[in-house]
């Protein structure tokens, strides 16, 4: 069986394969309204700060917002408002010492040290909605000389936390000034208020719920979905990097993933960001994450009046709301994306393509060379693929896909391409090694062209298995090629001899230093990552964005692809030592790295693809200027000696 036979199945393949992404390409292409949703209830922070003074409807509705989020008013709100009075008994106790008046209200009730009451001047929604609570709080309800008595017998701080409805009369000035209203609930240990609310909300709104659970978390989101579904409501889901919020994938999944995804930056974040800092964060989650829902809060600083302050919330939101547009962004309500899934035939395509990889990587691993052995393994492969897609679950069978061509590929591109002894050595092979594990990537984006992962509901669970296993078989290839059929011996030989081998200082040293960067590069990786990016790796993250208006990978540019060329360039040189193994390590890492940026798929595709080739061709740059230095200071070095 012909390399180039195994080669052309994979092209074949490949090709069949992307067409099963054009309809990722088209959803994400079609969905272009971004909605500026404004948190009312920091509005409130404000007032505090600059001297009851804060951003008004009107104002908000000059810079470029076009939703509000509201959440329901609680007792503490009522109280700080003066809708609602509340005594406890040891301000009765005073009135009483003051009043000889037997006729009070309070003595329609039974005393009690920790009994207080509420107020009403009439009937409200307020009023009533607190009747969700009566049974589980021992609630009385009376209208006493004209006023409308709440009564709690036995009162508690934390009942001012008690959710109490929403202010009728603010939607309604919301709705008439034009914005979209954005409805927030908070999960609370007694929800039927909240489930009347939610039932009760406007038609074909926005939900977003604040907290850190979602509304009805363990047991009742089956509640929660079916009255969002009702209303043909939208549920807003909090990017995981901003707050993860329990049971909001379980949602998401009731609802088909029929969800717009939130952005938003923490009050304490605004307060100390800067205008361009603020906007280039949303803008990046709009252009690199498929962000289309930001949630936005005023800029509070402590140094300004509140002219200087109100300048600058103006500046930043009509600044985001400028480059939207101007990068073809609608601003208006968030929608949804159409649901999309790739058909079976493009996964089993896929599938073969990623098994073809496998069995040339096999070849390479093992110096397979009869034919009877390649078709067998062939076979076996076939059959795997229908056994495990008509047996697991459709789910599972995508990410293992997904997995094995991110382990295959990147290993392929540098065994083939780079380690391969007798094959000659130019830059032609670096872009060899690029087009193949973009093959592999292309694999990737198939395997997970699904609405669940576009959404990121789902996704890559394999991140980091994914980068450390083709170092494992690039090793592999390394001992075997260039330790054991070098040298002629066998595998257990030399394992005999590294188990005998005498360390030094020095090797310690440098095993240390190999396993702490193996570490660093590990912890820097997945989904989320444990280690933060340093300030200054922001900074230069910031300004080639400015540039290019996609940063590429800076373990991409910086270390895999320049590696890649300085490998090439001295392999001769360094073919019979140990820097051909630890600079494959490196230029292994760039390989790696452009199929983690095909695998993030709620990262569009076209962006994806940018990113690559900003990443190639300023690593062949900087690959070429490394080469010029190293042979500069290898000349100078040797004409020191002759001197």
């Amino acid at each position: 069986m012909n390399k180039k036979i195994l080669y052309a199945i994979i092209i074949l393949t490949l090709i069949i394969s992307l067409f099963g992404i054009r309809g990722r390409f088209m959803v994400e292409q079609s969905n272009k309204n971004v909605e500026l949703a404004f948190d009312y209830n920091s509005l409130s922070d404000m007032r505090e700060e600059y001297n009851n003074q804060a951003l008004t409807l009107d104002d908000l509705k000059e810079y470029g917002v076009n939703s509000i989020a509201i959440s329901p008013l609680n007792i503490k709100n009522l109280i700080r408002e003066g809708k609602v009075v509340k005594l406890e008994k040891s301000e009765i106790t005073k009135r009483i010492l003051l009043s000889d008046n037997e006729e009070a209200f309070w003595q329609e009730f039974p005393e009690h040290e920790k009994s207080a009451f509420l107020i009403f001047q009439e009937q409200n929604n307020f009023y009533n909605n607190l009747k969700a609570y009566q049974k589980e709080l021992d609630l009385e309800f009376k209208e006493v000389n004209g006023k409308n008595i709440v009564f709690f017998p036995y009162w508690k701080e934390d009942f001012l936390k008690i959710d109490v409805g929403f202010e009728k009369g603010l939607i309604e000035e919301i709705n008439d000034k034009g914005f979209n209203v954005v409805f927030r609930f908070e999960n609370n240990d007694i929800n039927d208020l909240n489930y009347k609310l939610l039932e009760g909300i406007n038609e074909e709104t926005t939900v977003v719920f604040s907290g850190q659970e979602i509304l009805g978390f363990p047991d009742n989101i089956e509640k929660t979905t079916e009255l969002i579904q009702e209303k043909n409501n939208t549920f807003g889901f909090i990017e995981a990097i901003i707050a993860v919020q329990k049971g909001e994938d379980k949602l998401a999944a009731n609802l088909d993933y029929d969800i717009v995804r939130v952005h938003s930056i923490t009050q304490d974040e605004m307060n100390i960001y800067s205008q361009t800092k603020i906007v280039n964060r949303y803008m990046r989650a709009i252009r690199e994450r498929n962000i289309r829902f930001l949630y936005l809060r005023p800029i509070i600083k402590e140094n300004k009046d509140f002219a200087a302050a109100k300048s600058i919330n103006k500046e930043y939101i009509q600044s985001l709301n400028n480059e939207l547009v101007s990068a073809g962004y609608n601003i208006k309500r968030a929608e949804p994306f159409k649901q999309f899934s790739n058909n079976s035939i493009f996964l089993i395509f896929s599938a073969l393509g990623s098994l073809v990889g496998g069995i040339l990587l096999l070849i390479e691993l093992f110096k397979i060379r009869e034919d009877l052995i390649k078709y067998i393994l062939t076979v076996i492969g076939i059959i795997g693929i229908f056994m495990t897609y008509y047996i697991l679950d459709i789910t599972i069978f995508r990410a293992g896909l997904a997995l094995g061509s991110s382990i295959v590929f990147p290993s392929l591109a540098i065994i083939t391409q780079l380690l391969k002894r007798n094959s000659k050595k130019s830059i032609l092979n670096y872009f060899k090694a690029a087009l193949i594990t973009i093959a592999g990537a292309g694999y990737v984006v198939t395997a997970l062209a699904d609405i669940s992962y576009l959404t990121k509901i789902n996704q890559f669970r394999g991140v980091k298995l994914a980068f450390l296993m083709p170092l494992l078989i690039v090793t592999f290839y390394y001992f075997m090629e260039y330790i054991v059929r070098e040298k002629n011996t066998t595998i257990k030989q030399k394992f005999n001899e590294i188990l005998e081998i005498n360390l030094k200082v020095k090797h310690l040293v440098i095993l240390a230093i190999v396993a702490l960067a193996g570490i660093y590069y590990i912890l820097r990786t997945g989904n989320f990552p444990i280690l933060d990016i340093p300030a200054i790796e922001e900074k230069f993250r910031v300004l080639l964005e400015e540039i290019l208006y996609v940063r590429p990978r800076f373990k991409e540019f910086l270390i895999g692809h320049p590696t890649f060329i300085v490998a090439l360039y001295f392999f001769k040189n360094i073919k019979n030592n140990y820097s051909l193994f630890f600079l494959s390590l490196l230029a292994v890492i760039g390989q790696l790295n452009i199929i983690n940026s095909f695998a993030h798929i709620h990262t569009p595709l076209l962006i994806s693809l940018l990113r690559t080739v900003h990443g190639l061709w300023i690593g062949l740059l900087l690959g070429l200027a490394a080469v010029l230095v190293i042979r500069y200071l290898i000349n100078l070095t040797q004409n020191q000696r002759v001197n």
